[in-house]
């Protein structure tokens, strides 16, 4: 139970003059109480934390979370959360709105539906900026995913299927302390690379083609995600250019960063660079996203997205160039804001003349 985090929460729900919070979330949950079990809801109130769950988890809830109250249930977990929330006779009790379902609130609202209110973002809000010790997570999951793939590289050639690559990658992930995969491993070869998430599949790696692989590791709850380009032989002028276009937007990007500045204006200095080397057509996805608990979390780095950096952050610079039927290239690192600009979180060769 982390107690730091629940006087933030404590504190932003009494400015919106809410009694209590339902937390579904399951990334949220583990944040605020050290849970890791599925199929439970969080209650938080002023002074009290209540873990409703079921007979699998209620051994591994008193492990993993003690401090918590924990409420066995005996029928649905809503309908459970709506009794309990009854029963402290709170008047307003706002529930994560985006966790919910339908359903859910359909049943969560059968008696009383002034009680609850649904809002979005409050557990999302704190766990934008990383404390010491997720940053020591997050590293050493970067730390675990960029050893995997150095001794992949040494063994990677032509011939392979790209899922045969995806497949010995995830073993070294573990080999190398992950708990996992932070998510589906891509591998995408030649003209497939223009595909953004593509499935590894049977293709064969060629002679010169170039190899795009987006991965990550899971280390102790907390992930990491990274993408490079390998080269299985000569490196074609187009490839040359476009490589050089990419690796030059990141590094614009990654130099705008610091605490204060817009989060589209990071976008920015790197969309305007692809742009005026005529690619800017071919970038159609933000520049990057948080990572934490979740591959994918706030802050989200695009042209459209309002809020300014703040310490702590940690996100990913992602530029990227997609040709339909030619291929494509992506170089991701992960980043966290300091107070006089950025910690790049990943040290892997990525200039032409390293790699």
């Amino acid at each position: 139970m982390n107690e730091k985090r629940l006087n933030t929460l404590r504190r932003r729900l009494r400015e919106r003059n809410l009694e209590g919070l339902l937390v579904k979330g399951e990334a949220n949950i583990y944040y605020l109480c050290g849970f890791s079990g599925v199929d439970s809801l969080l209650l938080v109130t002023p002074d009290e934390l209540f873990l409703i769950t079921d007979f699998r988890y209620v051994e591994e809830a008193k492990h993993e979370a003690p401090g918590v109250e924990i409420v066995r249930r005996r029928g649905t977990l809503i309908t459970a959360a709506a009794t309990k929330a009854r029963r402290l006779r709170f008047k307003k009790i706002a529930f994560e709105a985006h966790f919910f379902t339908y359903s859910d609130f359909q049943a969560l609202t059968a008696k009383e539906k002034r009680r609850f209110v649904p809002v979005t973002g409050l557990v999302e809000g704190l766990r934008e900026q990383k404390d010491a010790e997720e940053i020591k997570m997050i590293k050493r999951s970067s730390r675990i995913a960029q050893a995997a793939f150095m001794r992949l590289k040494q063994i990677i050639e032509p011939g392979a299927t790209e899922k045969e690559i995806a497949d010995e990658l995830e073993m070294l992930l573990r080999r190398e302390g992950a708990s996992e995969s932070a998510f589906p491993i891509i591998v995408a070869a030649g003209k497939r690379a223009s595909l953004p998430h593509a499935r590894p599949g049977e293709h064969r790696i060629g002679e010169n083609e170039a190899v795009l692989i987006d991965w990550g590791a899971k280390f102790n709850f907390y992930n990491s995600d990274l993408t490079r380009i390998v080269f299985m032989g000569k490196i074609s002028p187009k490839m040359r250019g476009v490589y050089e276009t990419v690796l030059e937007a990141q590094h614009r990007a990654i130099k705008a960063i610091r605490p204060g500045v817009e989060m589209k204006e990071v976008d920015r200095a790197a969309r305007e660079h692809i742009a005026s080397c005529g690619l800017g057509k071919r970038f159609g996805h933000g520049l990057g996203h948080g990572v934490g608990l979740q591959v994918h979390e706030a802050p989200a780095i695009g042209p459209k997205v309002k809020g300014r950096l703040r310490v702590g952050m940690v996100f990913t610079v992602e530029p990227a160039v997609y040709i339909p039927n030619w291929g494509g290239v992506r170089i991701e690192d992960m980043v966290r804001v300091t107070r006089s600009g950025c910690e790049v979180l990943s040290r892997l060769p990525k200039g032409l003349g390293d790699i």
